[in-house]
C-alpha cells in the first residue's frame, strides 16, 4: 500500500514539476553543451591542481574516494579544509575553493559521497540512513584530515551540508565537536527548514517527492546521456559552468547504479524517517555552540530564503550572508564571494 502511495504521490509530484522546471530553465538559457564522456572521475579529471587520490572506509566498510592536496604547498599551522558536495554533483564542485585553499597554504580535502564518482554505490536504501551511514562518512573523512594541534574546517553544500548539519549535531550533547567550524553553503539547520516550510517551500521542494518512486527518476535523469543532469548544473544565475565539468556530472550519472544511488538519498530521507536523538535537537534551550557560517545565494530556487529564520535561537555563534545574483549553485556563480566569506572565517576561528 505504502509502496502504491508512493507511486501515485511520485506521478503527480512530476508531473507537476518536472515540465515546469525543464521549460523554466530552458527560458533561462540554461541548455546543456553537447556531451563527451570523460575517462576518469579521479584526481587526474583535474590536472591543472597538485591533487592525489585517496580511499578512505567509512564505519559500514563502504570505500569512499577523496582527493588531497598533493601536501607540497602547505604551510605549517594553516587549518585543514574537509569539502562535502551535494545533489548531483562531487568532489570537483569545489575546484575553485581548492585552487584558492591549496594557494593559501592550507591541506584540503574533497570527498566524493557514497553513491558519487569513484565511491562506492551499496544497494539498499538502508544504506543511506543519514544518522547511521553519511554522517559516518563525514567522520571517516574529518578524521582522515584531522592534525594533533588543528582540527579541520568543515565545508558543505546541499546534500552535503544536510548531513553536515547532522553530523555535527551529534557533537551537541556532548559540546565536543571533530571540526573547528563549520561552513553551510544552501543550508540551514534541519530544525529550521521544518518550522519554516511554507506554501512556496513545499513546492520548490515537491520534486522529493518524485524522488521517491521507484525507479522512475533514475530513467529521467539518465535519459539522453543525462541530458537533465546536464540542465540542472548549467542552469545557474551569473556564471555557466565549463562544458567539460558538466560532461564529468553527466559520465558520473551513467556508471552503473550511480543514479539509482544519489537517488536513495532522498528515499531514505523521506521512508527512513531518521531523526536525531533527543539531547541534540535544536533548540532555544540546546543551542549548537560550534562557530557556524551559511552562506545562500539570493536566487536559489531550491532552498528559499524563509526556511534560514530564526537560526538565530539554535544557534549560538552562527553568521548568515546572502549573495546577490547567485543560484542555488554557489560555489560556481560566486567562488570568488564563497572563497573570501570561508577565509573571513576561518581568521576568526
Amino acid at each position: 500500500m505504502w509502496a502504491l502511495a508512493r507511486v501515485i504521490a511520485g506521478s503527480i509530484a512530476g508531473a507537476l514539476k518536472i515540465p515546469t522546471w525543464i521549460i523554466t530553465a530552458l527560458a533561462r538559457g540554461s541548455a546543456p553543451p553537447k556531451f563527451t564522456p570523460q575517462p576518469s572521475l579521479k584526481a587526474d579529471a583535474v590536472p591543472e591542481l597538485p591533487l592525489r587520490d585517496v580511499e578512505l572506509t567509512s564505519s559500514d566498510g563502504t570505500r569512499l574516494h577523496a582527493v588531497t592536496d598533493d601536501g607540497a604547498k602547505r604551510v605549517a599551522g594553516k587549518r585543514p579544509i574537509v569539502f562535502v558536495h551535494g545533489y548531483p554533483e562531487a568532489w570537483w564542485s569545489y575546484v575553485p575553493q581548492l585552487r584558492f585553499f591549496i594557494a593559501a597554504g592550507h591541506p584540503v580535502l574533497a570527498l566524493s559521497m557514497r553513491g558519487y564518482g569513484a565511491s562506492d554505490k551499496p544497494k539498499g536504501i538502508h544504506n543511506y540512513h543519514i544518522y547511521n551511514c553519511l554522517t559516518k562518512d563525514i567522520s571517516a573523512a574529518v578524521n582522515y584530515m584531522a592534525d594533533p594541534n588543528t582540527k579541520p574546517l568543515l565545508v558543505a553544500h546541499d546534500w552535503g551540508a544536510g548531513v553536515s548539519w547532522a553530523y555535527v549535531s551529534e557533537g551537541v550533547s556532548k559540546n565536543a565537536w571533530d571540526v573547528a567550524g563549520y561552513v553551510s553553503l544552501s543550508n540551514p539547520p534541519g530544525e529550521c527548514f521544518k518550522s519554516n516550510m511554507g506554501a512556496r517551500q513545499m513546492w520548490a521542494s515537491i520534486y522529493m517527492v518524485f524522488f521517491n518512486m521507484p525507479w522512475l527518476p533514475e530513467l529521467v535523469f539518465k535519459l539522453s546521456n543525462a541530458w537533465a543532469i546536464g540542465l540542472m548544473l548549467n542552469d545557474t544565475w551569473s556564471v555557466r559552468r565549463e562544458p567539460r565539468w558538466l560532461d564529468l556530472y553527466r559520465t558520473d550519472k551513467l556508471q552503473p547504479e550511480a543514479m539509482r544511488a544519489q537517488t536513495d538519498y532522498y528515499r531514505a530521507a523521506i521512508q527512513l524517517g531518521a531523526r536525531p536523538e533527543k539531547g541534540n535537537i535544536l533548540r532555544e534551550t540546546n543551542k549548537l555552540q560550534l562557530p557556524v557560517l551559511m552562506v545562500r545565494g539570493k536566487q536559489d530556487i531550491a532552498l528559499l530564503g524563509s526556511i534560514f529564520t530564526g537560526y538565530e535561537k539554535i544557534l549560538a555563534k552562527a553568521k548568515l550572508i546572502e549573495l546577490d545574483a547567485c543560484s542555488h549553485w554557489i560555489t560556481v556563480d560566486k567562488p570568488d564571494e564563497t572563497c573570501a566569506a570561508i577565509a573571513s572565517f576561518l581568521a576568526e576561528l
